[in-house]
């Protein structure tokens, strides 16, 4: 049986989910108390965990602090690996 390809997704748009939703990948699984640190100034947040391997992390604010504010704070640390707003894939539809 030959190997099935996936399939490619050109013009499909990312929506944001919502303002003040983002994902950051880690090195290493952090605390609740290092992102305590981490996140100090950032106000109230709700985090949660995504994936273990190479861990990642939804991250939604109370108050949206901006992609480009979080990102240069949060880059400073290391083992931060990226940060991004959440998003999904929304297929066009034709009219």
């Amino acid at each position: 049986m030959p190997e099935r390809k996936k399939p490619i997704l050109t013009n499909v748009p990312l929506k944001p989910i919502g303002s003040g939703e983002y994902i950051v990948g880690t090195e290493k699984e952090f605390t609740i108390e290092e992102w305590k640190q981490i996140l100090q100034g950032f106000g109230n947040y709700q985090l949660e965990l995504q994936i273990k391997v190479n861990p990642a992390y939804r991250i939604t604010f109370t108050e949206d602090p901006g992609l480009e504010k979080l990102k240069m704070e949060l880059k400073q640390n290391p083992q931060i690996r990226y940060v991004e707003e959440n998003a999904r894939l929304e297929k066009k539809t034709k009219n």
